[in-house]
């Protein structure tokens, strides 16, 4: 909470990370699957913004979309690359 920007109702309005903030966290083997870095000019979806009351449920939707491989590969990798480190 100590990113969060706040509105003038104590409400989260956003959150202020930068990526170095999150690669950082890397050091932490259960994060170092989790950080990514995608190309804007590589993403071919529409983005779209989030409010903050609908955080937690949008980061649980299916919406991932892998090439070459299954949800559960990718699943099966990160927690592999957790168990290594």
């Amino acid at each position: 909470m100590s990113y969060a920007v706040l509105n003038d109702d104590n409400d989260v309005m956003k959150v202020r990370i930068t990526y170095d903030i999150l690669n950082a966290s890397k050091r932490f083997k259960e994060f170092r699957p989790c950080i990514k870095r995608y190309l804007t000019s590589q993403i071919k979806s529409k983005v779209l913004a989030i409010q903050p009351n609908e955080w937690e449920i949008a980061s649980f939707l299916p919406i991932q979309q892998f090439k070459g491989a299954k949800p559960k590969e990718v699943w099966e990798e990160s927690v592999n690359t957790i168990k290594t480190v």
